[in-house]
């Protein structure tokens, strides 16, 4: 299904949004997403995450950003605009 997804949205802009992704098993979701970012010149990235935030394949900080914190207070911060 996430390649049907991915092949049917090929060229648009896309948000990959990461809540709280650690190292437990990096391999399945932190280092895939990363891929796919990079393999999309229009995509950009966010990762919120209480400890390591940093995005390591990534050299496109412009399209990528990462905030450092609990995950609810900086979701419920977000909401207030809408």
């Amino acid at each position: 299904m996430l390649n049907d997804f991915l092949d049917a949205n090929r060229g648009k802009k896309m948000l990959f949004l990461e809540l709280g992704v650690g190292f437990n098993t990096p391999g399945i979701i932190r280092h895939e997403f990363e891929f796919l970012f990079m393999m999309r010149k229009y995509a950009e990235m966010i990762r919120i995450n209480m400890n390591v935030v940093e995005i390591s394949l990534i050299h496109n900080e412009d399209r990528a950003a990462v905030i450092q914190g609990d995950l609810g207070p900086i979701l419920d911060k977000l909401a207030e605009g809408y």
